[in-house]
């Protein structure tokens, strides 16, 4: 039965402690969990470094949903099926990533740092960590999907450009007959979250609605268990 009021608590991506003060929280109700849905993400233009010492847009896109997904495994356990769902960009394919922790966080060269190759690199991991983890989890009911709601101009994700960039942003490169809309880009992860058409599928990535190919570094196993691993060692949940 549906609640008459959906429940709410804030969660902030750029701490660890809040994303496990979180889950607690969520624990505590006894709710169950059917469709958990990593969204949120940033794009810096200069280097931030979050209180657990990780680069903002590596630790907000890609370790922080991590440390979510996996401290909500027996929540999405319970409730089979269920369904992760990873929004992810066709950026992706512009990645150089780095497994050295000194490059993803630019130690000594802050004035080097690359707000778009950040962000590429972290949605490469999150692909990465949606087909690895639906590679663990399908068994256990648990299917797992990355997608890219297209180029959106309009959300928030440009919030520490210069105003001049967020107008060009919002008000211009919005009206690009390749932009895609808030609309159709939530369309296009509710369609992941609910279609019965996917109930069992999983290690996908779509776009739009309609699967489509990701990278072939996208689908490097070995660099897909080796960030596993070490995102296990930086979460700190081993």
């Amino acid at each position: 039965m549906l609640q008459k009021r959906p429940w709410r608590q804030c969660l902030d991506l750029s701490s660890f402690k809040s994303v496990r003060a979180f889950v607690a929280e969520f624990q505590r109700k006894k709710l169950p969990l059917h469709v958990l849905i990593n969204n949120a993400g940033v794009v810096n233009k200069a280097l931030r470094l979050t209180e657990d010492g990780f680069e903002e847009t590596f630790q907000v896109n890609h370790l922080s949903h991590f440390l979510l997904t996996n401290l909500l495994i027996d929540n999405l356990a319970q409730s089979p099926p269920s369904r992760v769902v990873v929004v992810s960009s066709r950026m992706h394919s512009l990645s150089k990533f780095s497994f050295d922790l000194s490059d993803i966080n630019y130690h000594g060269r802050a004035a080097q740092f690359n707000g778009q190759r950040a962000y590429c690199n972290s949605k490469l991991a999150n692909i990465w960590f949606s087909y690895y983890f639906d590679s663990l989890f399908a068994e256990k009911g648990i299917r797992s999907n990355a997608l890219t709601p297209g180029f959106i101009p309009t959300t928030s994700i440009t919030r520490s450009y210069s105003p001049t960039a967020q107008f060009v942003y919002k008000s211009i490169l919005s009206r690009l007959p390749f932009c895609s809309t808030e609309e159709k880009g939530g369309e296009a992860i509710a369609h992941l979250a609910t279609s019965a058409d996917l109930q069992d599928t999983g290690g996908k990535f779509f776009y739009l609605g309609q699967e489509m190919a990701s990278s072939r570094e996208s689908h490097d196993w070995e660099k897909m268990k080796k960030l596993w691993d070490l995102s296990l060692k930086w979460t700190q949940l081993v």
